[in-house]
């Protein structure tokens, strides 16, 4: 099997946006409590409406179709996460926590970056 370094990559992104997937339907109410208050009443079904998107993304990626696609709306998800999420977490009064809202914004920001360089060497169909 003729793998290139580009391909590996891709596809361990892909297995790593999947297990977020997975944790997303595995973990839905615990996830939910992160959610804004003001889409409390939407918490546990947009966990895993994330959860489904995030697997797709995951499959898309794996196999190399729409990946263009997929990487742009993967990368949007995840901005729209460090904004309505992480950043919030930033003003926690235990520096435990601020300090994970930190990492966590690290983390989805290069996951970002990821995807968008997924998306710009990704097929459109």
């Amino acid at each position: 099997m003729n793998m290139n370094i580009t391909t590996i990559g891709r596809i361990i992104f892909a297995l790593v946006v999947a297990v977020f997937g997975v944790f997303h339907l595995t973990n839905a109410n615990a996830m939910s409590a992160m959610i804004p208050s003001f889409l409390s009443g939407m918490a546990v079904p947009l966990v895993y409406i994330t959860g489904f998107c995030l697997i797709a993304a995951a499959i898309s990626i794996i196999i190399n179709r729409y990946t263009y696609y997929s990487g742009i709306l993967l990368a949007i998800f995840l901005i729209i996460t460090i904004m309505m999420i992480h950043v919030l977490g930033l003003s926690d009064p235990d520096p435990m926590r601020a300090q994970m809202s930190m990492s966590s914004i690290l983390k989805d920001a290069a996951m970002a970056a990821a995807a968008l360089v997924i998306a710009g060497i990704g097929k459109k169909s």
